[in-house]
């Protein structure tokens, strides 16, 4: 049943990408949406293999976790998940930046931000910040560097937001 429901998901999200409107920031959000819904289906069973096999399979490419795993169209899901962290890495550095605007380092910002919630200069990465929150409840995989350089970033942030 499981499958069938994945499955269904990931079928919808196809038909949401192909009636998906010609404004480019639509779109933009629909590939994202999609690509995040994959990250959220498959990543909670990639990081558990990198535990069992003592092998980071994040670093693979698209292609050869495909040929690994016998499952195709993983490109999405790779692509998500340096996402995420390409996220995370630019909150750090907007924080980190003296001469980034003050919205972006006050302490509403932050908790918006650790909340999953994109603000309006954000927007362009709603889906993404959307999922930082479920990325993080899935627990570190030590064998992974994605997994830890996203759990390190994340515990700087919310140390940020105690001294704000």
């Amino acid at each position: 049943k499981q499958e069938r429901d994945d499955s269904e998901r990931w079928n919808g999200m196809d038909s949401a990408l192909s009636m998906a409107p010609l404004d480019p920031a639509s779109f933009i959000a629909v590939v994202q949406n999609r690509r995040m819904e994959k990250c959220k289906l498959v990543l909670p069973h990639i990081l558990p293999m990198c535990s069992r096999l003592k092998v980071d399979l994040l670093k693979l490419s698209a292609d050869e976790l495909g040929k690994l795993l016998g499952v195709d169209g993983l490109e999405e899901v790779i692509e998500g998940a340096m996402d995420v962290l390409a996220v995370l890495e630019g909150k750090k550095k907007q924080i980190q930046d003296d001469t980034s605007p003050p919205f972006s380092r006050n302490l509403g910002s932050l908790a918006a931000f650790l909340d999953g919630i994109a603000s309006t200069k954000e927007k362009h990465d709603s889906a993404i910040i959307a999922a930082v929150p479920f990325v993080l409840s899935m627990p570190i995989c030590t064998c992974s560097q994605w997994s830890i350089k996203v759990k390190t970033i994340w515990k700087w942030l919310e140390s940020e937001l105690m001294e704000l």
